[in-house]
């Protein structure tokens, strides 16, 4: 038993050390390439909270390589992986990653549904609009999440409760025909 509590102590303390890490990379105190060399190898890791600051210290550096590394984390494994891709994607108005962000537009997980709408509005793109009012309408714990995000790209003030999921179903359903001209 002692073994097992020394053995968890030192895997925390490692993790912690290599977070820590992670989060100082992005900050623009190490040369470029031997930061995104260290960075490529962080979003490896099986530790996904490791691969989430990766990817935020890839945001910090920009560039080209960079938004092609965190558009590979679309691809993760890990939901919010995915999510915090599409984000930091929509942050740095990545237009090369368009196309995987549509194809995040589908994803099985309706947050990164959410987010992957969020980054293309950012980018001048509304075609999340249909796919978060769909969002909307479909029963799950995703709905307000989902109202959210329909409240910034249709520029609608609905309140984040279930009488703004109802108001806003009938919006929908009353803007129907309105909403698939765009």
């Amino acid at each position: 038993m002692d073994q097992q509590n020394a053995r968890q102590i030192t895997q925390n303390a490692l993790r912690s050390k290599t977070l820590a890490a992670a989060a100082a990379l992005g900050s623009g105190r190490s040369s470029g390439y031997t930061e995104m060399a260290q960075i490529m190898t962080l979003l490896h890791k099986p530790d996904p909270n490791i691969r989430r600051t990766a990817i935020k210290a890839l945001e910090k550096i920009r560039g080209p390589q960079a938004v092609t590394l965190i558009s590979r984390c679309l691809n993760d494994k890990t939901g919010f992986i995915r999510k915090a891709a599409c984000k930091s994607l929509g942050k740095l108005r990545a237009h090369s990653a368009k196309v995987a962000l549509l194809d995040c537009l589908n994803d099985k997980d309706p947050s990164v549904c959410c987010c992957a709408a969020e980054a293309l509005f950012a980018m001048g793109d509304k075609s999340g609009l249909n796919y978060v009012k769909k969002l909307v309408c479909t029963k799950g714990s995703h709905q307000l999440e989902a109202l959210a995000v329909l409240n910034e790209l249709a520029n609608t003030k609905y309140s984040l409760t279930v009488t703004g999921i109802k108001e806003a179903q009938k919006w929908i359903g009353y803007k129907r025909n309105w909403l698939f001209r765009f």
